[in-house]
């Protein structure tokens, strides 16, 4: 017996899967990939944040002065361990956000 579809028009009763079904489907997939991407971006910027704030600590144990530096020049009000600091939250959050996230469903569903 051949598979009944609901689409937003009328009831098929043929073989063949909407073009509503597809797209669905493709939407799914498409989902899936950038919930992967998602999970690699954050465990990006969650190692390069723990990497920016073991920058200042190296920095704090070669040279105690180094805390009160400017980051850059540019910007006067944003010394190292405001720099530091904002390193370690945002490096903190991503990685329980990254823990918490759940991992995407390899391949297609049938």
């Amino acid at each position: 017996m051949p598979k009944t579809y609901k689409t937003h028009r009328h009831t098929q009763n043929t073989g063949e899967e909407p073009k509503t079904w597809k797209a669905i489907e493709n939407f799914n997939l498409v989902c899936g990939r950038w919930a992967w991407m998602n999970r690699r971006l954050l465990l990006v910027v969650s190692f390069y944040g723990l990497l920016c704030w073991g920058y200042v600590i190296a920095l704090q144990i070669a040279n105690r002065d180094s805390v009160y530096w400017e980051f850059v020049w540019w910007l006067p009000w944003l010394r190292m361990d405001y720099f530091g600091e904002a390193a370690f939250v945002i490096s903190l959050a991503c990685a329980i956000m990254w823990a918490l996230s759940p991992e995407p469903s390899k391949g297609r569903r049938s």
